[in-house]
């Protein structure tokens, strides 16, 4: 006869998908049959359908072992499917954009930016410009990815796994509202539409840095397909949702993650990036996330079977 615990665990492992795999396999298993039903007629469709029937796969296939491995492969293995969301997701959104979009709204971010603010971000940012601050600020841009996993492994490091499940959580919503907003409202960002917009975005000179600004710029630009990324902006959004559980994580951490999301959200005006407009709904976005996805892992973490780090032996069986 099992014991309890024996018992516990074995309906445990019958229960590896949690709230965070259930989204995942979701959205992956739509966008599969999506491109499944279309890539024919689509460009980049056959690309499409591969990347997501594979995403899928690993969907299915990370969390069966991870969850026998125990509690931290668990956790390692649920932030691969998040940059999964992150990466994958980003390019998914390019080739629905490449299909579907054939209107920019660059115009209209540009309208906003003189009504409410009077004139563009970037523009008056002319007045600070300095190599060494360009060379800073790009490096400090594409630090992006590395704060998300900063913020990850110290909570992996401290096995605060309740918490830890609602940072994923809230980081995987976040890329999907972000994807989902490039897709429905399609912008480039200022410093490659200047040419359309000579009046709106009159610099006076192009931005210089000192040693690698120019090579990282076009690395940024060579990696992917997308240019229709601005808004709302993904590195305020993310960058205030890591900002928020980095406190929660360790104060040091979040003293040291305020230096670094506080220029990141600076860069993106500073660099060209991006429309003020773009920060402000990320912003706000961001502050929706946080009020609202941390609740809902808290009760979906304590409902899941957990993975078991050491077996438990029944107190009747004798080690001696």
């Amino acid at each position: 006869m099992s014991t309890p615990n024996q018992s516990d665990s074995n309906s445990g492992m019958k229960a590896v998908y949690g709230l965070f795999e259930r989204i995942y396999l979701t959205v992956w298993a739509i966008l599969s049959l999506f491109f499944l039903v279309k890539f024919g007629s689509l460009e980049d469709g056959s690309r499409g359908l591969m990347t997501t029937l594979a995403l899928l796969a690993c969907g299915i296939v990370i969390p069966q072992i991870t969850f026998r491995i125990g509690n931290v492969a668990q956790a390692i293995g649920r932030f691969l499917l998040g940059l999964a969301v992150a990466m994958y997701g980003y390019e998914t959104a390019a080739i629905f954009i490449k299909n579907f979009r054939h209107v920019s709204y660059e115009a209209q971010m540009l309208a906003m930016d003189e009504a409410l603010f009077g004139g563009h971000a970037s523009v008056w940012l002319e007045a600070v410009h300095h190599p060494v601050l360009t060379e800073y600020l790009q490096a400090v841009y594409i630090f992006y990815f590395p704060q998300v996993v900063l913020v990850a492994g110290v909570f992996i490091y401290k096995r605060e796994f309740g918490t830890y499940y609602e940072y994923l959580l809230s980081m995987m919503i976040a890329f999907m509202v972000t994807h989902s907003f490039y897709v429905l409202v399609p912008v480039q960002s200022p410093f490659l539409v200047v040419d359309q917009f000579p009046e709106a975005l009159n610099y006076s000179f192009p931005l210089e840095g000192l040693w690698v600004f120019d090579g990282l710029r076009s690395s940024l630009l060579n990696a992917t397909t997308m240019r229709h990324d601005c808004f709302p902006s993904g590195h305020t959004m993310h960058s205030l949702v890591t900002l928020y559980f980095a406190y929660k994580a360790d104060k040091r951490l979040g003293i040291f993650m305020t230096v670094i999301a506080g220029s990141i959200i600076f860069s993106t005006l500073y660099l060209r990036y991006h429309y003020a407009i773009d920060l402000v709904f990320g912003a706000a976005f961001a502050a929706i996330v946080i009020f609202t996805i941390p609740p809902i892992g808290r009760y979906a973490y304590a409902k899941e079977a957990k993975p078991e780090d050491e077996v438990v032996v029944p107190k009747s069986v004798s080690l001696s």
